[in-house]
């Protein structure tokens, strides 16, 4: 399943204020039903967090992460904290996992 990106600002501010939240040390994790079929999903990873190639690689392992799980009808705001950057793909995933558990998005 393709995700959705949430594109404009104004939408990524409205769910920033008033989704519901949920976090880890490595991740905060917003979220909120959109009224779409399919999921959404945008990211803020500040540049003091390195290079543009770390984030990518880091937003591309987080973007299939949630891929996998099939969710439908949200969009999620992942804001990665700095101890982030330093976790390998098995490390993401759980983090990633565990906030959407808490969340009741996934099982």
């Amino acid at each position: 399943m393709k995700l959705g990106r949430i594109s404009k600002e104004k939408e990524f501010k409205e769910i920033l204020k008033k989704g519901k939240r949920f976090e880890d040390g490595f991740f905060i994790v917003r979220v909120r039903e959109n009224g779409l079929e399919e999921a959404r999903l945008g990211f803020v990873l500040p540049k003091k967090l390195g290079k543009a190639t770390r984030r990518n690689k880091l937003k591309r392992r987080i973007r299939e992460i949630i891929r996998l799980k099939d969710i439908k009808g949200l969009d999620i705001i992942v804001i990665a904290k700095r101890e982030a950057m330093e976790l390998d793909f098995s490390g993401i995933k759980g983090s990633i996992e565990g906030i959407l558990r808490r969340a009741g998005v996934c099982s």
